[in-house]
Formats: C-alpha cells, sequence, structure tokens
C-alpha cells in the first residue's frame, strides 16, 4: 500500500516530537520531493533550524512557510518568538502588525506583544544566545580556533545552562585540545539536555572511547544508533571500539554494517582492513585497503596500512610502491617513513632504511620505533657507536621497551661489553618474560662465558621447550 504524504508527515512530527531531529529532516525532506512548498513541512525545518542554533535560517523558513499559508497562528508564534529572543524588535512589530491583519487570534498577539515589551525593558531574559555567537562559535570550531571556541562556549553556557548545542560543541572542543575529563563533563551535560540527540550520543563514545572506557563508549554507541539505525559512523566506531576489547565477530559485524549503509565510507573500509590485518586474514585486508584507496585515493592511511600488508605477503616491490604512495600524500607521515625503513631493511637495503628512519625521526623525534629500527640497521653496518646510541634513545623515550633492550644487548655483546650485554638482556626478559629473542641472546652469551646450566635453561625458554610466568617460574612444556 502507497504511503502518503500526510502519513509521512503524521511519522515526521512524531519522530520530531521524540527528539530524533536527524529522522524527522529526512522524512520532511522526502515530503518536500513531492510537495516543495509544503508549508507544516517548511515551519517544522525551521523548528529543527531553531534548535541547532541556526537562527537566520530558521527564521528564512518561517517566513517562507508564512508566504505559503500565512493563516496559521503557529507560524506566527515561532517566527515572532523567535525575532523577538533574538532583540530583533523593530521586525518583531512589523510582524505583530502585519499578523493582526492576517486575522490572528487577538490573546495570542497581545501574549507576543507583552513579552516583546518585557524583553526590551529587560523585565525578562533571553532564552538563548543570539545568532551571530552561535555562528562565531560555529565558525572557530571548524577554523580550528579551539582556543576562541573553548572561550566563547564556555561563556555561552555559564550565561545559558540550559542551551545544548554550546555544552555539544565545548564537548568537542575540550576532545580536540586533548582535555579529555572536563570534554567528558560537557558531552554529558550535552546528552542529559537533549537525550533524543543522535550526535550527542556518538560524540560521547568518541570521548569515552579516547578515555578508554570502551563498554561505557560502546553503550553510548548503541545509543546513538537505537536513535538512528542508519547512522554509518556510529557503526564504525562501535567496531573500532569492539575491537579494542577483543570483541572482533561483533567489530567485523559492525564495520561491514557501517561499508552496507554507506558503501562509499573510506575509513570504515580501512578501519576493517586494519582488524582483518591483525587478525591475520591478510588477503582480506589487502582487498579492503584497496577499496578504501578506489574510494578515496589520496587516503594516506591507507595506503600506509596496505604496505604494510602487502610487505608481510611477500609482496615487497608493490609494498615500496604503496609506502612511498602513504609519503608523497603526506610528506610528515613518520610511521610510513618508519614503516617504508623496516620493509628496506629486510629487502638488505641498509643505506636506503637508514636515511628513512632517520626522516622519521626528524619528523617526530619521540617516536621510539623509528629509534629502535635505526639502532639495528646501524649494527648491520657496523657503526655500534651510533647503534648503541640510538637504542638508548629508544628506552630513553620508551622505559619498557623490552625489544630495544634486547637489540642493545646484542650491540654491546658485538663491542665486547658482556657485563652490560647480560644485563640489558635480563632487562628485556625482565619486562617481557617471553620475549623469545632476549632468552636465546642470553644463553648463547651465558654459554660464551661459562655459565652452561642458566645457558641452557635460557636457551629452552627461547626455544620453546620450558615455559615461564612470574608466579610458577619454569615448567615443562
Amino acid at each position: 500500500m502507497e504511503v502518503t504524504v500526510d502519513q509521512i508527515l503524521k511519522q515526521a512530527v512524531a519522530v520530531h516530537n521524540s527528539g530524533n531531529l536527524e529522522e524527522a529532516k529526512r522524512l520532511y525532506k522526502s515530503i518536500l520531493k513531492e510537495q516543495p512548498k509544503h508549508p507544516h513541512v517548511i515551519h517544522n525545518l525551521g523548528l529543527i533550524k531553531l534548535s541547532m542554533g541556526k537562527i537566520e535560517e530558521a527564521l528564512q523558513l518561517f517566513k517562507v512557510a508564512l508566504e505559503e499559508n500565512s493563516s496559521i497562528e503557529q507560524f506566527w508564534i515561532s517566527y515572532i518568538d523567535t525575532l523577538i529572543s533574538e532583540q530583533q524588535f523593530e521586525n518583531a512589530e512589523q510582524a505583530l502588525k502585519t499578523g493582526e491583519k492576517k486575522g490572528i487570534a487577538s490573546e495570542t498577539l497581545t501574549a507576543l506583544a507583552q513579552k516583546l515589551v518585557s524583553v526590551k525593558e529587560g523585565d525578562i531574559s533571553i532564552k538563548g544566545p543570539s545568532e551571530a555567537e552561535i555562528q562565531k562559535l560555529i565558525n572557530y570550531y571548524e577554523n580550528s580556533q579551539y582556543s576562541n571556541a573553548e572561550t566563547l562556549a564556555i561563556s555561552i553556557t555559564e550565561q545559558f545552562p540550559d542551551h545544548q548545542f554550546s555544552w555539544k560543541v565545548l564537548g568537542a572542543v575540550l576532545k580536540q585540545t586533548g582535555k579529555l575529563s572536563e570534554s567528558l563533563v560537557a558531552s554529558q551535560k550535552s546528552v542529559q539536555l537533549a537525550p533524543q540527540d543522535v550526535e550527542a550520543h556518538s560524540n560521547l563514545g568518541v570521548t569515552l572511547q579516547e578515555i578508554g572506557r570502551l563498554e561505557d563508549a560502546v553503550a553510548s554507541y548503541r545509543q546513538a544508533i537505537a536513535l538512528k539505525p542508519d547512522y554509518a559512523e556510529a557503526h564504525s566506531n562501535l567496531g573500532i571500539t569492539l575491537e579494542g576489547i577483543g570483541r572482533f565477530e561483533d567489530a567485523e559485524a559492525s564495520y561491514r554494517e557501517a561499508i552496507r549503509l554507506k558503501p562509499d565510507y573510506a575509513e570504515a573500509h580501512s578501519n576493517l582492513g586494519v582488524m582483518l590485518q591483525e587478525m591475520g586474514r591478510l588477503e582480506d585486508a589487502k582487498v579492503t585497503y584497496r577499496q578504501a584507496i578506489v574510494l578515496q585515493p589520496d587516503y594516506a592511511d591507507a595506503h600506509n596500512n596496505l604496505g604494510n600488508t602487502l610487505k608481510e605477503l611477500g609482496e615487497l616491490e608493490e609494498a615500496e610502491a604503496s609506502l612511498r604512495q602513504a609519503i608523497a600524500l603526506k610528506p610528515d607521515y613518520a610511521e610510513a617513513h618508519s614503516n617504508l625503513g623496516v620493509m628496506l631493511q629486510e629487502m638488505g637495503r641498509l643505506e636506503d632504511a637508514e636515511v628513512t628512519y632517520r626522516q622519521a625521526i626528524v619528523l617526530q623525534p619521540d617516536y621510539a620505533d623509528p629509534h629502535n629500527n635505526l639502532g639495528i640497521t646501524l649494527k648491520e653496518l657496523g657503526k655500534l657507536e651510533e647503534a648503541e646510541a640510538s637504542l638508548r634513545q629508544a628506552i630513553a623515550l620508551k622505559s619498557d621497551f623490552a625489544e630495544a633492550y634486547s637489540n642493545l644487548g646484542v650491540t654491546l655483546q658485538e663491542i665486547g661489553r658482556l657485563e652490560d650485554a647480560a644485563a640489558s638482556y635480563r632487562q628485556a626478559i625482565a619486562l617481557k618474560p617471553d620475549l623469545a629473542e632476549a632468552h636465546n641472546n642470553l644463553g648463547k652469551l651465558l654459554m660464551k662465558i661459562g655459565q652452561h646450566r642458566e645457558a641452557l635453561n635460557e636457551q629452552m625458554i627461547g626455544s620453546g621447550f620450558i615455559s615461564f610466568n612470574l608466579s610458577n617460574g619454569f615448567s615443562l612444556l
């Protein structure tokens, strides 16, 4: 049975009243495709704009609705009340006169006129910030002027504590500037003021995810999806969060739902690829990354991740091309430089790897991985003192970097500083008791200096014949 415009409007109004503005807007716009001048729909879209703080757009829609049908009292109330709240007093007075001519009920006009007088004389306060303030706030945020945006958003929320949109923007700004605890408070306030605001729930989920409260983040994303089942971004973010807590099947389902809802969603394809790669499903990951790149050819992260996957598959020439493409698209991409260095090192192109690692370090001096990998490369090139310096820098940047301690041990052993080498291996094992390479290297060193029993134990642990845990010590496998 064909659904009529009146039925869609009834559904849209019900959804609107429940607070699900995105779905309401979608339904209203579907009506306008059939009846572009439907006055009730235009008016209600104005109400949505008003709730978003887009006052001038709301006023324009109210005017259009009145032009289409000036006999609807609610249209006049929405229009004049908004003009008064925005302190557009002359326009409000003119609208009151026009409404009187159009035959609007005298009681309604009297109430609006009394409000106009009270606001002009300062007897009652305005309910929200001006359109100019809201637009300024939006401009600050969109132009990444976060300090200005934070100052203005705080000012608005102090003056108008129930203005939900300002709390929502404040939460987003604080997240961008790394003030996650404060962002959480603002985002929770935004959800409290508008429990049906889909975007507010999603924003809260992002903040909860970033502070490590993954189960709470899952709940927020699921609430956003319950309000708007076709919200692809929420499905993708839910996938990332589920992946973070090890629920890989559920995560994959969320990513694939995001892609089903939005087939051109390159980020969701890439996120799915990352998970498939971590699960060892390299061929599937390769296909997924390639699809992300087809959709968004300048997506540097996807090129970088594809390069890593191709390297793991042994397709080294293609891997190098992908990593270089990532760097071409994003020259300051330290991780891609570092990944390219790893691949060049594995191909035996040590001088090229050294150059690439050094570039990664220039771009991001506190990035421990390229310092460690540069140390390994320098050792292989025979530059032992430089290798030691790089490995110690990696450890200085990341004090629990077990692999770097193990690599430092190898370098110190080659230099001939056997006691220092043994100490480095032992530190690596203390940090990561199952690090096989450290056990093996320590075992070889101990064998060399005549400590045969301990050497044998270490080599058996490194070879997997003996397990070790901090509670029970050694046990045969």
